[in-house]
């Protein structure tokens, strides 16, 4: 036994300093000089090192350590030989006995293809049968999701070649990654991956060595399509793959250690069959599922290969929902990221039916296995469309079975502390149900107090109502007498209160208020007839327009009057004025006689004057418009930019029709408003798309138009009516309001209120 372990030692020293000479020649090198003449102590690490030579591409196959010949030199390809009828072009793959190379092929068509040849020099019976094996294993597939076989021969010095299509892709678990595929959509590519196996399977072909570097993702008009390749170790079934004699070694890994099926790491006398693939399918699921395989491959390459295959043959994975759990936090956000989602949606996804099918695949006994891949792929199927799965979980005996074997002492003692548990536990519930007891007989007692103080508390706010009811009503009968005196000191008894007393004050107290409180009063005078005027939004200044034209802006508590414009004698025929404030208080706005003045309300200073404008005009709520009417039709100005004009050109039929009324909808993205007076319409214009939105119908002669946003009503000519939805541009009605022209009309915020 120590003798044993001083060679494990040895053979683990010798392959710790290998891996770490990066040049084939430097490694051969060592080895030759470290193992000397003892041929097993080389064997071993030479089968350690092929474990970890392991590479991504067409090819997977163990390095080996030979002499190369010295006779001659030797010839290798290069890009631009010609081998048949194909024609190099670069090297994109190599494994230990094989080179893949890009290769043109020009006739009997003109395509580019895939060429694998032996490398020169490892030619021997027993490479050449493995290589022949895998070029009829491919031979014979047929499936979109599987490498093809196009042709096969040999080179001028006699060495084996095939050719397939050339698959540019990179490989499943990476394409998942970088486009972030939700795990929906993994399991879609992974069924497809399944029924491609199926395929083999149904061939009679077993790959042996199934893990993303073998399964590429090619895009096809934008939609990904996974490719089988590397065939290179593929085991047949059902009849010989090739006439060449095949012998594995007993104790020949073969395989990639992290999707290796405990049967394959025996290395005894126990037949492979599709269900060694099963296993493999399990953990390429579990590494697209979590980012991780069940087993690390970099720790079984360090634990040596006896402890690697005690590993895979004995130790069970955890449940990928376990395995998610255990990562680090940023190594779980990035895999939630890869998904799309999130780490707690991740995990929530992964535990239950995932959790069951993926560790069905990784039964140690492939009895227990799902037996056939297409069986897989339904079981997949059934939970993306929310059916019951039948990798439910296994039975309890047999749980208790395997744990009890596993952990007999464990059990043992933990059957004591349970027993412990279970005396300590009634001890509990006995002292928890004498203080249960004890609880509800103060609960009682205090429900009896609580009842007695609410009552008592019902009883005090009933005298407190009916001393209100009467102060009020007392109130009332003081206010006809107008004695407000009394009424107030009423009031006052109501007025201030504590924060643990109710406020018993309601509408009665706000009536007797109101009515008692002075609201201030301010009076502007003017020499002439008030024709229009407009309150800034904070209410402090006022503007005004008199017969005449004389326009007045005025702060509003000091009555200080701030600007005065023109003024004198309204000509014969002349139309009212309008006067408008911007919302945000910075421009004063006037039809002043036919002319539209603009000024700047804080220096007065003259910003736009444009002729032939007429009453009404008005800026949008958020400051940045001013609407008026002109000789041409309807103009939009900007209040950023004067000289940015919008004109809408409707017809005017008469010099006596104009627009009456327009109105900007509260979130200033619609202007409303009547094109003549004569017209049984209304135009909704958009500002953002500069352009006639849409129409509202059903009223003669729209005089006055008012809108909260959701809801249009405009009052006409003869005295009618009309409210209109302003999203369905539909009618709610037209009743008579008025004998006469109804001239103006006001909605409430909310609506209800014409």
């Amino acid at each position: 036994m120590v003798a044993n372990n001083n060679e494990n030692k040895e053979e683990e020293s010798i392959f710790n300093a290998a891996i770490e000479l990066d040049s084939p020649a430097e490694r051969t090198a060592y080895l030759r000089k470290a193992c000397g003449k003892d041929q097993d102590l080389l064997n071993r690490v030479q089968a350690l090192l092929e474990l970890n030579e392991i590479e991504d591409g067409f090819l997977e196959e163990p390095p080996t350590i030979c002499d190369v010949p010295t006779g001659g030199q030797v010839q290798t390809e290069a890009p631009g030989t010609v081998i048949g009828r194909y024609k190099l072009l670069d090297k994109i793959g190599e494994g230990g006995f094989g080179e893949v190379w890009a290769a043109e092929q020009k006739k009997p068509v003109r395509r580019r293809v895939a060429l694998k040849i032996i490398k020169m020099g490892m030619d021997t019976k027993q490479v050449v049968a493995r290589f022949e094996a895998e070029r009829q294993a491919l031979a014979l597939m047929d499936h979109p999701n599987i490498a093809k076989v196009l042709d096969a021969g040999s080179t001028d010095a006699g060495r084996p070649y095939f050719v397939m299509e050339l698959v540019r892709g990179i490989p499943i678990t990476n394409y998942c990654d970088q486009a972030k595929l939700s795990t929906q959509d993994r399991l879609d590519l992974f069924i497809k991956v399944c029924n491609a196996v199926q395929h083999a399977h149904q061939k009679g072909i077993i790959h042996r060595d199934i893990k993303p570097s073998n399964i590429l993702i090619t895009l096809h008009d934008g939609v990904p399509v996974p490719r089988i390749i590397d065939f290179g170790i593929a085991k047949a079934t059902q009849q010989e793959l090739t006439e060449m004699t095949i012998y594995t070694r007993h104790d020949q890994f073969i395989g990639t250690p992290a999707y290796m099926s405990p049967e394959q790491a025996e290395m005894s006398g126990l037949d492979i069959d599709t269900r060694s693939d099963i296993y493999s399918l399990g953990v390429l699921l579990y590494e697209l599922l979590t980012g991780k395989t069940p087993f690390d491959e970099k720790e079984l390459m360090r634990s040596g290969i006896d402890e690697m295959r005690k590993i895979i043959r004995e130790q069970d994975p955890p449940k990928p929902s376990t395995k998610f759990a255990t990562l680090q936090i940023d190594e779980q956000s990035t895999t939630a990221a890869h998904h799309s989602t999130d780490s707690p949606r991740l995990i929530s996804l992964l535990r239950g039916d995932l959790d069951w099918i993926v560790m069905k695949c990784l039964e140690k006994d492939r009895t227990r296995r799902y037996e056939t891949a297409n069986g897989l792929a339904l079981d997949v199927t059934r939970y993306l469309k929310n059916e019951p799965v039948i990798a439910r979980s296994p039975t309890t005996i047999y749980r208790l079975q395997k744990a009890w074997r596993r952990n007999k002492v464990i059990y043992v003692a933990g059957c004591i502390v349970l027993v412990s548990l279970i005396i300590g536990i009634s001890l509990s519930v006995w002292q928890a149900l004498v203080a249960i007891d004890a609880r509800k007989d103060a609960e009682r007692a205090n429900e009896r107090e609580r009842t007695l103080r609410t009552k008592a508390e019902e009883g005090e706010r009933k005298q407190r109502l009916i001393a209100y009811a009467a102060d009020m009503k007392l109130g009332l009968e003081y206010l006809k007498k107008h004695d407000l005196k009394k009424v107030e000191e009423l009031l006052d008894r109501y007025k201030t209160k504590s924060d643990d007393e109710e406020d018993l004050r309601d509408i009665e107290w706000e009536h007797l208020h109101q009515s008692i409180a002075g609201d201030e009063t301010y009076t502007l005078p003017h020499e002439a007839e008030v024709r229009d005027v407009s309150l800034s939004q904070d209410g402090t200044r006022l503007a005004s327009i008199t017969v005449g034209g004389k326009v007045r802006l005025f702060k509003v508590q000091s009555q200080e009057l701030l600007q005065e414009h023109g003024g004198g004698n309204m000509p014969y025929g002349a139309r009212d004025g309008s006067v408008a404030i911007s919302h945000d208080g910075r421009f004063l706005a006037a039809d002043q006689q036919g002319t539209l003045m603009v000024w700047n309300a804080d220096n007065e200073v003259v910003i736009l004057e444009h002729p032939h404008v007429t009453a009404p005009i008005s800026f949008s709520p958020d400051s940045r418009y001013l609407a008026g009417v002109a000789e041409a039709g309807l103009c939009i100005w900007s209040t950023s930019n004067w000289a940015n004009t919008k004109l809408l050109e409707m017809s005017l039929a008469s010099s006596t029709s104009r627009i009456n009324s327009l109105v900007f909808t509260p979130d200033s993205k619609r202007l409303i408003f009547a094109p003549t007076r004569f017209t049984s319409k209304l135009i909704i214009y958009n500002l953002a798309e500069d352009s006639v939105e849409g129409e509202l119908a059903g009223l003669d002669s729209p005089h006055v138009i008012s809108t909260n946003g959701s809801i249009v009503a405009a009052g006409g000519r003869e005295g009618y009516v009309c409210v209109w939805d302003l999203v369905s541009r539909k009618s709610f009605g037209k009743f008579k309001a008025h004998n006469g022209i109804v001239v103006g009309v006001a909605l409430s915020p909310d609506g209800k209120t014409l």
